[in-house]
């Protein structure tokens, strides 16, 4: 095989298919990355194959990393620098309660929000946090995502069974859902929503970004 195909993609899921010689030097890859992303993603951008960082401003170690992680058909995940992991966040913190934990919500758009519940909270606890954070009734439409399990808030008996995930400092991500595609349930026949491999990539994506370059 004469070229490599390189799929490179970025936190909102654009893919964009870049083809470069089989032998291709990092030069060959920063102008394609250039041309076909725009000039200046080199600079602005962060790029991860296999879980490692790409080292674009050291020839030598791309070289290395090139021979392990970069081969016909891999995928290069582009995610956008940051200055500081606490600009352009807005952090909303509840009055402190003796006992009690904190929760951080973080959102699609990366905004994290700091809250605290009782130790031993129930459902209805749980229920009035998120409401306090992201409006009356949001559990009709939108989703809680803690310890890569969906939260069942809306069926009392299974996220009673699902509580032990929520510990002091859990990160849950809060994903917005259309109303399309609202689902009701009810406490005594839960009615499941089973999503697609895809779909649940797709969700998991920004958050994957978030914990690389947020932490």
């Amino acid at each position: 095989m004469s070229s490599v195909n390189l799929h490179f993609v970025t936190i909102p899921g654009k893919r964009t298919l870049i083809t470069l010689p089989k032998e291709f030097q990092l030069s060959d890859m920063l102008h394609m990355i250039r041309s076909q992303i725009y000039d200046n993603a080199v600079e602005d951008c962060v790029f991860f194959c296999k879980g490692r960082r790409l080292l674009l401003n050291d020839p030598a170690a791309f070289q290395i990393q090139k021979s392990k992680l970069i081969n016909n058909g891999a995928v290069i995940l582009i995610g956008k620098t940051i200055p500081s992991c606490e600009r352009n966040q807005t952090i909303r913190e509840e009055s402190k309660k003796d006992t009690s934990i904190t929760l951080y919500f973080i959102t699609t758009s990366g905004e994290r929000i700091v809250s605290k519940i009782p130790g031993k909270f129930t459902r209805s606890d749980f229920l009035k946090i998120i409401d306090y954070n992201f409006g009356k009734n949001c559990q009709d439409h939108a989703s809680f995502i803690c310890m890569g399990q969906e939260l069942n808030i809306s069926n009392r008996l299974i996220f009673e069974k699902q509580r032990p995930l929520i510990r002091d400092g859990s990160l849950i991500f809060h994903i917005a859902q259309s109303k399309s595609k609202l689902v009701q349930y009810d406490d005594d026949h839960p009615v499941l929503i089973e999503r697609t491999i895809f779909e649940k990539f797709c969700i998991l994506l920004p958050f994957l970004f978030f914990l690389i370059f947020y932490t």
